[in-house]
């Protein structure tokens, strides 16, 4: 006897992909190079660099919110859950995964709590 249940789903989305982005605001008065170096040793650590497609470069856009851009930050991150100011914004450093799924999950915590770092789920 064959058995079958019913799963009933949010929309059709969720059946063709699990894909999400992670953003990370970090509070933290360390340069961009030295952000990377420590991700760099935090993918060695996972064992996750030795595969020539998974450099820091390659997996992380990593830039500092200034004037120019924090609008677009603040577009970015307008229905989720951080609720920090324009003013706020403002010198932090913001760490993304260049692609979807790109971010270890496995250093989610090192990132945060490293880099004092706010997680943004983007969906």
């Amino acid at each position: 006897m064959k058995q079958s249940f019913l799963v009933k789903i949010h929309s059709f989305v969720d059946v063709i992909t699990n894909s999400s982005t992670e953003l990370f605001i970090a509070n933290t008065n360390k340069e961009i190079d030295v952000i990377k170096e420590i991700l760099q040793k935090m993918l060695d650590i996972i064992n996750c660099s030795n595969d020539d497609h998974n450099r820091v470069d390659e997996m992380f856009n990593i830039y500092e919110v200034n004037e120019k851009n924090v609008d677009n930050l603040l577009e970015t991150t307008d229905s989720y859950e951080s609720e920090l100011t324009r003013k706020e914004l403002i010198g932090r450093t913001i760490i993304e995964g260049t692609k979807d799924n790109g971010i270890p999950y496995e250093i989610f915590e090192l990132i945060e709590k490293v880099f004092n770092a706010e997680r943004i789920h983007l969906g």
